[in-house]
């Protein structure tokens, strides 16, 4: 577990964090607000966008993992063809279930996220920043 080195109700020792944690997460808050997974701050009918897009992006996995299975099965006759897009089955279920695992483990990224601002408060010398 991390421990807090002080209080947070200290000044933060880097005047700049706000910007540096924006410059350090810019790319995976946008990946993660795609697929549901950032945690979000919002009120009203906002808060429901990351529910949403949860089930999209689940509904748009099943529904490539169900059409290529039954492609399989019930249309392709050429067993090297079934292979190949065995091949592609797998792939699709695999990022399923990789998605769910980040599903999953939501709170522990928004603990992690959390522990990021901490410590970006604390950075103390130019070179790190």
């Amino acid at each position: 577990m991390h421990t807090p080195i002080r209080n947070h109700v200290d000044q933060p020792r880097n005047p700049n964090y706000k910007e540096d944690i924006v410059y350090v997460t810019k790319h995976l808050k946008w990946i993660l607000n795609c697929i549901g997974i950032w945690p979000a701050m919002l009120k009203g009918i906002g808060k429901f966008l990351p529910k949403i897009a949860i089930v999209l992006c689940n509904l748009v996995l099943f529904f490539i993992e169900v059409q290529c299975v039954l492609h399989i099965i019930l249309e392709q006759k050429d067993l090297l063809l079934r292979l190949r897009l065995l091949g592609l089955a797998c792939y699709s279920l695999i990022c399923l279930m990789k998605y769910w695992a980040l599903t999953v483990r939501k709170s522990k990224i928004k603990y992690c996220i959390e522990q990021l601002h901490t410590d970006w408060k604390e950075v103390t010398r130019s070179e790190y920043i």
